[in-house]
């Protein structure tokens, strides 16, 4: 028979009392929520892969479209990092007035030397 102590216990030198919570229920719990959260996305790509195996024609249709929705990704993160973005209103409410100007702001400049500009206006 199995009795349950509600008072603290030594372990190893350590106090621990019954509802204490190990690293591995943790984890188990972490992973459980990710395959929770995840399942229709893994669900998604387990149909991808079954419809490639039948159809070997659709694999550059996947890969371009993975390809192109990475991309999308990373170009959405790069804009919410721009200088014309504020995340922090009370700390720093205007970001875009502390550049510098050879601060190249757009990803790709074809004409512009930011080397050579000099700051025009006052300083804020």
């Amino acid at each position: 028979e199995t009795t349950v102590r509600w008072s603290a216990s030594t372990f190893h030198g350590h106090t621990t009392s019954f509802w204490c919570i190990s690293k591995r229920s943790v984890l188990v719990f972490i992973w459980f929520q990710f395959v929770w959260f995840f399942k229709p996305q893994l669900i998604m790509l387990k149909t991808m892969y079954r419809h490639a195996k039948k159809h070997p024609g659709l694999i550059p249709q996947f890969f371009f479209m993975i390809l192109g929705m990475g991309g999308a990704s990373l170009y959405l993160i790069r804009l919410a990092q721009g200088p014309h973005v504020s995340w922090d209103r009370k700390n720093n409410p205007e970001p875009w007035n502390k550049l510098s100007p050879t601060y190249q702001y757009k990803l790709v400049a074809v004409t512009t030397d930011y080397e050579k500009l000099k700051k025009e206006g006052p300083d804020f």
